[in-house]
């Protein structure tokens, strides 16, 4: 059974967006299963694809907000940035061994992207469509 599972409740009306939560939501349940499995090595492969790829996925929400003209961008940005610099010290502390990846991790990486897709980016939903990103 997935750790996150996908629904339309997820869903920021937007195609391309959705199916890039949908991919860190894949990386997010690889990352558990690694995580349970106490696949060390796995692990430390998976942070740093998550960490690439959630920069990815972040850069392409900040082009929408410059080009539209978003009025949240600066506070979305400041979050996007406390987010990679979060998981960017665990990685450092996990690489120089002064860190274990637990299940406190998982269920932090789990949390923090339900509750920014359910929230902070639900706000620009609306706004994207709007401007015509369907």
């Amino acid at each position: 059974m997935a750790f996150m599972k996908w629904d339309d409740s997820f869903s920021v009306n937007v195609a391309e967006i959705d199916q890039q939560h949908m991919k860190l939501f894949d990386m997010i349940n690889e990352f558990y299963e690694a995580q349970r499995a106490d696949n060390h090595l796995a692990l430390g492969h998976l942070l740093d694809s998550l960490i690439d790829y959630t920069k990815f996925h972040f850069s392409a929400e900040e082009i929408y907000f410059d080009r539209f003209h978003y009025g949240a961008a600066e506070e979305h940005k400041k979050i996007h940035q406390q987010f990679i610099g979060k998981v960017g010290d665990a990685k450092r502390r996990y690489d120089d061994g002064g860190f274990v990846i637990s299940l406190e991790i998982t269920n932090y990486l789990k949390d923090w992207l339900v509750a920014h897709i359910k929230g902070t980016d639900r706000l620009y939903s609306v706004f994207f469509n709007q401007n015509g990103l369907i």
